[in-house]
């Protein structure tokens, strides 16, 4: 029997810094300055790092809890296999 994988549209969120010096002003009125887009995707100056990471930590950190509790579910059956032998 073949099994054929059914396709997923995945999505994430890179993050590149850098640290502009002269030659671009952020507006008073706005925190993030769009330079470039497309459909799904974008690049843009921002103020407020933490505003724009936020969203991105939020996923690793339910990401990494769903493994801590994968590994500590394993772990403790692993170690109620040992102390039955």
């Amino acid at each position: 029997m073949t099994v054929v994988p059914t396709p997923a549209t995945m999505t994430f969120t890179h993050f590149c810094a850098w640290r502009v010096i002269g030659g671009i002003g952020m507006p008073a009125t706005s925190n993030t300055v769009p330079l470039s887009s497309g459909v799904g995707w974008s690049y843009a100056l921002t103020n407020d790092i933490d505003a724009a990471c936020a969203t991105s930590d939020r996923a690793v950190v339910e990401l990494s809890d769903l493994l801590m509790k994968y590994l500590a579910a394993h772990a403790a059956q692993a170690l109620g296999n040992q102390k039955g032998n």
